[in-house]
């Protein structure tokens, strides 16, 4: 290993430890990597995600994964990044340390611990879920939370009170915030993919547009 790198490593873990406030034995801020065109070929990208859980992740209690489109995020607890930079430069994966995870949301940077188990246990049921279950246990987890928060979401119920009496209707509550979940995901989906696919024609424009320049 270079010199400069073992250097890079070492900032990196410092950054890590000043920026974390919380010094319980259970950070919530992770190290988060990009895994660069990992998913041309998903079922190949599949295969890696599962060899690095037996070898590495597995020891890892709080490591998880998202699927962003061309790229996936890995996050990993800092005492396996050696082990798992390791993995990913013996399988020729392409990938960007972006250091310790700040989360885009700020609903879940301000429940990190929650959301950083939650993100595990998801990961954790994708790596050991048979594909004939998953509808089923979608259900569960959607069901899960709406009923878990309940009690508290008060302004949230009261429009389902049954004839303006006590006990709203959990079912009717629970499915009219799925159908507005669906909703607001079909926009937000339709829109990134319709940026993205306009970035990438940009792209291809001005990738034909240099190569006649050039040919001239």
């Amino acid at each position: 290993m270079r010199i400069k790198e073992i250097l890079s490593r070492i900032k990196k873990i410092r950054q890590y430890l000043k920026s974390n406030e919380d010094i319980s034995p259970e950070p919530s801020r992770l190290i988060e990597y990009d895994l660069l065109d990992f998913n041309e070929d998903l079922d190949e990208a599949w295969v890696k995600i599962k060899a690095l859980y037996d070898e590495v992740l597995y020891k890892d209690k709080y490591w998880h994964l998202f699927y962003e489109g061309d790229f996936s995020t890995l996050r990993c607890s800092p005492q396996y990044i050696d082990v798992v930079e390791d993995f990913l430069d013996k399988h020729n994966i392409n990938y960007k340390c972006n250091g310790a995870w700040i989360d885009g949301s700020h609903v879940v940077e301000k429940y990190k611990k929650i959301y950083r188990n939650m993100f595990h246990t998801f990961s954790e049921l994708a790596i050991h879920l048979d594909e004939k279950d998953i509808n089923v246990a979608a259900d569960r987890v959607c069901h899960s939370f709406f009923n878990h928060i309940f009690y508290m979401a008060k302004e949230y119920r009261e429009h389902f009170n049954r004839d303006g009496g006590q006990h709203p209707s959990s079912m009717m509550w629970e499915a009219d915030i799925m159908a507005n979940l669906l909703i607001y995901r079909a926009y937000y989906i339709g829109k990134y993919d319709t940026t993205k696919y306009i970035q990438r024609n940009y792209e291809c424009k001005l990738k034909e547009k240099s190569e006649k320049v050039r040919n001239n």
